[in-house]
Protein backbone atom coordinates (compact mmCIF):
# COMPACT_ATOMS: atom_id res chain seq x y z
CA UNK A 1 0.00 0.00 0.00
CA UNK A 2 1.53 3.65 -1.48
CA UNK A 3 0.35 6.83 -1.22
CA UNK A 4 -1.07 8.64 -4.36
CA UNK A 5 -0.89 11.77 -3.73
CA UNK A 6 -3.31 12.87 -6.43
CA UNK A 7 -5.89 10.81 -4.57
CA UNK A 8 -5.28 11.57 -1.24
CA UNK A 9 -5.27 15.61 -1.72
CA UNK A 10 -8.96 14.67 -3.73
CA UNK A 11 -9.97 12.29 -0.80
CA UNK A 12 -13.88 13.72 0.13
CA UNK A 13 -14.74 12.43 3.78
CA UNK A 14 -17.79 13.05 4.96
CA UNK A 15 -18.89 15.22 7.61
CA UNK A 16 -19.27 13.78 11.30
CA UNK A 17 -22.31 14.87 13.47
CA UNK A 18 -22.55 14.63 17.22
CA UNK A 19 -24.59 15.87 20.05
CA UNK A 20 -22.91 17.02 22.90
CA UNK A 21 -23.97 15.62 25.90
CA UNK A 22 -22.13 16.13 29.53
CA UNK A 23 -21.12 12.44 29.58
CA UNK A 24 -18.65 13.37 26.69
CA UNK A 25 -17.25 15.87 28.20
CA UNK A 26 -16.82 14.27 31.32
CA UNK A 27 -15.02 10.86 29.87
CA UNK A 28 -12.66 13.89 28.00
CA UNK A 29 -11.65 15.05 31.18
CA UNK A 30 -10.87 12.17 32.92
CA UNK A 31 -9.37 10.58 30.35
CA UNK A 32 -6.70 13.44 30.43
CA UNK A 33 -6.29 13.95 33.88
CA UNK A 34 -8.21 15.95 35.86
CA UNK A 35 -9.27 15.16 38.98
CA UNK A 36 -6.41 12.85 39.39
CA UNK A 37 -4.92 14.31 42.29
CA UNK A 38 -7.35 14.64 45.83
CA UNK A 39 -5.79 18.27 46.34
CA UNK A 40 -6.95 19.91 43.47
CA UNK A 41 -10.37 17.82 42.87
CA UNK A 42 -12.50 20.93 44.26
CA UNK A 43 -11.18 23.35 42.00
CA UNK A 44 -11.55 21.20 39.14
CA UNK A 45 -14.87 19.80 40.00
CA UNK A 46 -16.76 21.91 37.11
CA UNK A 47 -14.88 19.76 34.68
CA UNK A 48 -16.00 16.48 35.91
CA UNK A 49 -19.38 17.13 37.59
CA UNK A 50 -22.95 17.29 35.41
CA UNK A 51 -24.28 19.85 38.05
CA UNK A 52 -21.57 22.30 37.43
CA UNK A 53 -20.07 21.40 34.49
CA UNK A 54 -17.73 23.90 32.48
CA UNK A 55 -15.80 22.22 29.11
CA UNK A 56 -12.39 22.06 29.05
CA UNK A 57 -11.53 24.51 25.75
CA UNK A 58 -9.36 20.88 24.28
CA UNK A 59 -12.39 18.84 24.36
CA UNK A 60 -13.90 20.88 21.07
CA UNK A 61 -10.88 19.00 19.17
CA UNK A 62 -12.68 15.20 19.84
CA UNK A 63 -16.19 16.16 19.47
CA UNK A 64 -17.57 15.38 15.72
CA UNK A 65 -14.27 13.89 15.79
CA UNK A 66 -14.44 11.39 12.06
CA UNK A 67 -12.82 8.72 13.81
CA UNK A 68 -9.45 7.10 12.39
CA UNK A 69 -9.54 8.02 8.81
CA UNK A 70 -6.04 7.13 8.25
CA UNK A 71 -7.00 3.95 8.10
CA UNK A 72 -9.19 3.99 5.43
CA UNK A 73 -7.37 1.83 2.42
CA UNK A 74 -7.88 4.39 -0.19
CA UNK A 75 -5.54 6.98 1.70
CA UNK A 76 -2.98 4.74 0.79
CA UNK A 77 -1.78 5.73 4.33
CA UNK A 78 0.07 2.73 6.68
CA UNK A 79 -1.97 3.99 9.61
CA UNK A 80 -0.63 1.79 12.36
CA UNK A 81 2.56 3.51 11.95
CA UNK A 82 1.42 6.84 11.84
CA UNK A 83 1.43 9.07 14.82
CA UNK A 84 0.47 12.61 15.57
CA UNK A 85 2.98 15.43 14.72
CA UNK A 86 1.51 18.89 15.58
CA UNK A 87 -2.18 20.36 16.43
CA UNK A 88 -2.18 24.19 15.75
CA UNK A 89 -5.71 24.89 17.10
CA UNK A 90 -8.11 27.78 17.42
CA UNK A 91 -10.93 28.05 19.92
CA UNK A 92 -13.37 30.15 19.08
CA UNK A 93 -16.57 29.15 21.66
CA UNK A 94 -17.21 26.60 23.64
CA UNK A 95 -19.91 23.85 22.85
CA UNK A 96 -23.15 23.79 24.52
CA UNK A 97 -24.89 20.46 25.61
CA UNK A 98 -27.63 19.72 22.97
CA UNK A 99 -25.76 21.06 20.31
CA UNK A 100 -25.53 19.26 17.20
CA UNK A 101 -22.11 19.53 16.29
CA UNK A 102 -20.55 19.19 12.74
CA UNK A 103 -16.95 18.31 12.26
CA UNK A 104 -15.70 18.77 8.35
CA UNK A 105 -12.19 17.59 7.56
CA UNK A 106 -9.95 18.29 4.53
CA UNK A 107 -6.94 17.05 3.82
CA UNK A 108 -4.41 20.00 2.43
CA UNK A 109 -1.49 18.62 2.28
CA UNK A 110 0.82 15.73 1.85
CA UNK A 111 4.69 16.05 2.17
CA UNK A 112 7.38 13.31 0.88
CA UNK A 113 10.53 13.52 3.60
CA UNK A 114 11.82 10.85 1.35
CA UNK A 115 12.74 7.01 1.73
CA UNK A 116 12.86 5.66 5.30
CA UNK A 117 11.75 9.11 6.83
CA UNK A 118 7.97 9.22 6.63
CA UNK A 119 5.53 11.88 5.10
CA UNK A 120 3.73 13.88 6.78
CA UNK A 121 0.18 14.58 6.17
CA UNK A 122 -1.64 18.15 6.68
CA UNK A 123 -5.09 18.34 7.77
CA UNK A 124 -7.64 20.85 8.66
CA UNK A 125 -11.10 20.09 10.75
CA UNK A 126 -13.52 22.99 11.40
CA UNK A 127 -16.01 22.23 14.08
CA UNK A 128 -19.53 24.33 13.93
CA UNK A 129 -22.63 24.41 15.81
CA UNK A 130 -24.66 22.50 12.56
CA UNK A 131 -28.00 25.05 12.60
CA UNK A 132 -26.18 27.73 12.13
CA UNK A 133 -22.99 27.31 11.27
CA UNK A 134 -20.94 28.95 14.88
CA UNK A 135 -17.47 28.31 14.65
CA UNK A 136 -16.31 26.37 17.60
CA UNK A 137 -12.80 25.60 16.91
CA UNK A 138 -9.94 25.24 13.84
CA UNK A 139 -7.76 22.04 13.86
CA UNK A 140 -5.21 21.43 11.69
CA UNK A 141 -3.32 18.63 12.41
CA UNK A 142 -0.37 17.03 11.23
CA UNK A 143 0.16 13.39 11.16
CA UNK A 144 3.46 11.71 10.70
CA UNK A 145 3.31 8.30 8.45
CA UNK A 146 6.37 6.71 9.14
CA UNK A 147 6.59 4.61 6.58
CA UNK A 148 5.15 6.45 3.79
CA UNK A 149 8.35 8.66 2.73
CA UNK A 150 9.44 8.02 -0.73
CA UNK A 151 5.66 8.05 -2.97
CA UNK A 152 6.77 11.26 -4.96
CA UNK A 153 4.98 14.06 -3.24
CA UNK A 154 6.20 17.30 -2.58
CA UNK A 155 9.00 18.14 -0.14
CA UNK A 156 7.93 21.65 1.49
CA UNK A 157 6.64 23.81 2.82
CA UNK A 158 6.60 22.79 6.37
CA UNK A 159 5.36 24.21 9.47
CA UNK A 160 8.56 25.78 11.01
CA UNK A 161 8.22 25.70 15.05
CA UNK A 162 7.75 27.75 17.90
CA UNK A 163 11.01 28.57 19.19
CA UNK A 164 11.09 27.35 23.04
CA UNK A 165 13.52 30.63 24.95
CA UNK A 166 16.90 29.76 26.17
CA UNK A 167 15.99 30.23 30.16
CA UNK A 168 14.20 28.32 33.15
CA UNK A 169 10.23 28.36 32.51
CA UNK A 170 8.01 30.99 33.96
CA UNK A 171 6.11 28.56 36.09
CA UNK A 172 5.42 24.85 35.29
CA UNK A 173 2.31 22.32 36.29
CA UNK A 174 2.46 18.43 36.88
CA UNK A 175 -0.31 16.69 36.38
CA UNK A 176 -0.44 12.95 36.80
CA UNK A 177 -1.74 10.23 33.91
CA UNK A 178 -3.88 7.87 34.85
CA UNK A 179 -3.10 3.94 34.22
CA UNK A 180 -6.43 3.84 32.30
CA UNK A 181 -6.12 6.62 30.51
CA UNK A 182 -5.96 5.44 27.44
CA UNK A 183 -8.66 3.30 28.11
CA UNK A 184 -11.18 6.13 29.19
CA UNK A 185 -9.73 8.70 26.20
CA UNK A 186 -10.31 5.93 23.58
CA UNK A 187 -13.78 6.78 23.73
CA UNK A 188 -13.82 10.22 23.22
CA UNK A 189 -13.97 9.30 19.37
CA UNK A 190 -10.09 7.96 18.79
CA UNK A 191 -10.71 4.09 18.83
CA UNK A 192 -7.16 3.42 17.52
CA UNK A 193 -5.78 0.19 18.82
CA UNK A 194 -2.77 0.95 18.50
CA UNK A 195 -3.96 2.74 22.54
CA UNK A 196 -5.12 -0.92 23.83
CA UNK A 197 -4.17 -4.03 21.51
CA UNK A 198 -0.24 -4.84 23.20
CA UNK A 199 0.25 -6.83 19.42
CA UNK A 200 -0.67 -3.67 18.04
CA UNK A 201 1.71 -1.49 19.66
CA UNK A 202 4.82 -3.87 19.32
CA UNK A 203 4.43 -3.79 15.50
CA UNK A 204 3.98 -0.13 15.57
CA UNK A 205 7.73 -0.44 17.42
CA UNK A 206 6.26 0.25 20.96
CA UNK A 207 6.89 -1.91 24.24
CA UNK A 208 2.74 -1.23 25.14
CA UNK A 209 0.05 0.78 24.40
CA UNK A 210 1.08 4.68 24.38
CA UNK A 211 -1.60 7.30 25.09
CA UNK A 212 -2.82 9.45 22.44
CA UNK A 213 -1.63 11.82 21.30
CA UNK A 214 -4.83 14.03 21.65
CA UNK A 215 -4.72 13.17 25.05
CA UNK A 216 -1.01 14.47 25.89
CA UNK A 217 -2.59 17.44 24.23
CA UNK A 218 -5.43 17.91 26.25
CA UNK A 219 -3.50 17.45 29.49
CA UNK A 220 -0.98 20.69 28.35
CA UNK A 221 -3.76 22.17 27.47
CA UNK A 222 -5.63 21.82 30.95
CA UNK A 223 -1.70 22.77 32.39
CA UNK A 224 -2.02 25.93 30.29
CA UNK A 225 -5.48 26.44 31.93
CA UNK A 226 -4.85 26.39 35.15
CA UNK A 227 -1.83 28.00 34.71
CA UNK A 228 -2.06 30.98 32.93
CA UNK A 229 -6.13 31.36 32.65
CA UNK A 230 -7.67 30.98 36.36
CA UNK A 231 -9.14 27.76 35.13
CA UNK A 232 -11.55 29.47 32.75
CA UNK A 233 -12.13 28.34 29.60
CA UNK A 234 -13.42 30.95 27.42
CA UNK A 235 -10.34 32.76 27.99
CA UNK A 236 -7.93 30.56 26.18
CA UNK A 237 -7.57 31.34 22.50
CA UNK A 238 -5.23 29.30 20.65
CA UNK A 239 -3.03 26.14 21.40
CA UNK A 240 -0.15 24.50 19.04
CA UNK A 241 2.04 21.90 19.85
CA UNK A 242 4.77 19.27 17.84
CA UNK A 243 4.47 16.24 19.10
CA UNK A 244 7.84 14.64 20.17
CA UNK A 245 8.30 11.61 22.03
CA UNK A 246 4.96 9.33 22.99
CA UNK A 247 3.39 9.22 26.80
CA UNK A 248 2.66 6.23 28.31
CA UNK A 249 -0.19 5.81 30.80
CA UNK A 250 1.14 6.25 34.36
CA UNK A 251 3.32 9.40 32.92
CA UNK A 252 3.19 12.26 35.12
CA UNK A 253 3.47 14.78 32.74
CA UNK A 254 4.98 18.70 33.37
CA UNK A 255 4.28 21.32 31.43
CA UNK A 256 6.50 24.71 31.29
CA UNK A 257 5.35 28.08 30.76
CA UNK A 258 7.39 30.77 29.26
CA UNK A 259 5.37 34.15 29.17
CA UNK A 260 6.26 35.83 25.73
CA UNK A 261 4.29 39.18 26.66
CA UNK A 262 0.84 40.20 27.01
CA UNK A 263 -1.55 37.03 26.35
CA UNK A 264 1.08 35.03 24.60
CA UNK A 265 3.05 31.88 25.95
CA UNK A 266 5.49 29.41 24.50
CA UNK A 267 5.32 25.44 26.24
CA UNK A 268 6.65 22.23 26.81
CA UNK A 269 5.77 19.36 28.07
CA UNK A 270 7.58 16.80 29.38
CA UNK A 271 7.41 13.05 30.68
CA UNK A 272 9.06 13.97 34.48
CA UNK A 273 9.72 9.91 35.46
CA UNK A 274 11.64 9.48 32.09
CA UNK A 275 12.80 12.94 31.85
CA UNK A 276 11.59 12.75 28.10
CA UNK A 277 10.38 16.11 26.17
CA UNK A 278 7.05 14.99 24.74
CA UNK A 279 5.69 17.96 23.44
CA UNK A 280 7.49 20.61 21.72
CA UNK A 281 7.40 24.50 20.57
CA UNK A 282 4.48 24.79 22.01
CA UNK A 283 2.10 28.19 21.79
CA UNK A 284 -0.40 29.56 23.22
CA UNK A 285 -2.86 32.82 23.14
CA UNK A 286 -4.97 33.98 26.43
CA UNK A 287 -6.78 36.36 27.36
CA UNK A 288 -4.61 37.97 30.04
Amino acid sequence: MTINYNNLLALKLEPFVQTVAAKDAILYALGVGVGGEISEQERELPFYYEEKLKFLPTFSTVIAYPGVWIARPETGIAWKHCLNGEYVVTFHRPPRIGEEIEGRVRITEAIDRGPGKGALIYNTREVRERRNGDLICVVKQTHFARADGGFGGPSGPVRQPQPIPDAAADMYCDIPIPSQAALIYRWCGDPNPLHIDFDVAREAGFQRPILHGGATYGTAGFAALKMLCNHVPERLKQLDVRFSQPVYPGDTIRTEIWKLGAGKAALRATALERKTVVLNNGYVEYES
